[in-house]
């Protein structure tokens, strides 16, 4: 399958006996708010509190920072931590930088207090670290700089010490063995057909929710797993704990 729109959907939905959910975050959890403005680079944020705890110009301390081996490969906080910066400090100033770009849509909120309170886990599933998946879900207050209620743990890109992260080809057999999760009883829920339903549906999951909430239609799905929704309450009706 490369393309969603390549296959046939009906719109009643299926139900669904799930233990475990797996969730992306960027345009699944978040979306871009109308003129939202592009937040600073968090490498620029390290280099400004770097700068003022060495006295040294902004300038140096982010050469400093660029000048480290495997940066990419590890969250911002990792590297504030090496250079002695309190993570909370960067998180805190990031958080206000990206409370000014994105905002976390009504039915995000609904979701995921329905499913704690049907006892069914989620977990991330997304190239944000742990730290900066708590920060987004932060702007809409849903989390706070160490944990959030919603969670129960994080998948993220680089958990697996591998540098394509969420775009390797075995993330979600991995997370499947990580977890010990039961693929006939697992979902995903992504905004992007190809690296969040394909791949996991190809892993054996289950199910792959596909959301696109400037679609006219609420719920549409298909034999082969994948479901189509343009919001996250349309697909609550749909799940009950498989445990």
């Amino acid at each position: 399958m490369s393309n969603s729109d390549d296959l046939s959907f009906g719109s009643s939905g299926p139900e669904l006996q799930i233990t475990s959910i797996l969730m992306d975050v960027d345009g699944t959890m978040t979306r871009i708010r109308p003129g939202g403005r592009v937040p600073v680079g968090s490498d620029v944020r390290l280099a400004e509190l770097l700068a003022r705890k060495r006295n040294i110009s902004v300038e140096q301390a982010l050469r400093l920072i660029r000048s480290q081996k495997d940066l990419d490969q590890n969250c911002i906080f990792f590297w504030a931590q090496k250079f002695g910066i309190e993570e909370e400090q960067l998180w805190k100033v990031m958080l206000e930088d990206w409370k000014g770009y994105i905002d976390l849509p009504d039915d995000l909120g609904f979701f995921l207090k329905e499913m704690k309170k049907r006892g069914i886990p989620i977990y991330s599933a997304t190239t944000n670290s742990r730290r900066m998946t708590l920060l987004k879900m932060a702007v809409g207050s849903l989390a706070e700089f160490d944990e959030t209620p919603y969670l129960a743990g994080f998948y993220s890109g680089n958990y697996f010490h591998d540098p394509r992260g969420k775009f390797a080809p075995d993330y979600f057999p991995k997370i499947l063995k990580a977890g010990q999760f039961d693929p006939n009883k697992t979902l995903m829920i992504g905004d992007e057909y190809g690296h969040d339903c394909a791949p996991s549906l190809a892993a054996g999951i289950r199910w792959a929710v596909l959301i696109d909430r400037d679609s006219p239609q609420p719920l549409e799905a298909n034999e082969n797993g994948l479901i189509r929704i343009n919001s996250l309450r349309h697909i609550v009706p749909c799940i009950s704990s498989g445990r």
